[in-house]
């Protein structure tokens, strides 16, 4: 996975709640995405964002390392897209 090990943010409208009943939060625990959606202001630089708590709490090296992983994961995602698909689309 992208994410790096130890990285956890618990993100949602109701904080005591830990299981929204509307896909409106997200959790990532150690690394791994429990629910939600990757959303801008959940990656972003903002204060309690994951660029922001990795740089500060890994280092630049694991940030440049995060946004690798993302590139990578993007590119893959476009190649798995049929060809005619692509045409057809985009």
């Amino acid at each position: 996975m992208v994410i790096p090990q130890g990285i956890s943010i618990h993100r949602s409208p109701n904080p005591k709640s830990l299981n929204p009943i509307f896909d409106d939060g997200m959790m990532i625990q150690n690394g791994e995405i429990i629910f939600g959606m990757v959303e801008k202001k959940t990656v972003g630089a903002l204060q309690g964002g994951l660029v922001h708590i990795l740089f500060h709490e890994e280092g630049p090296d694991t940030t440049h390392q995060l946004f690798t992983g993302i590139c990578h994961t993007d590119g893959r995602s476009l190649l798995a897209v049929p060809q005619w698909l692509q045409r057809r689309y985009w």
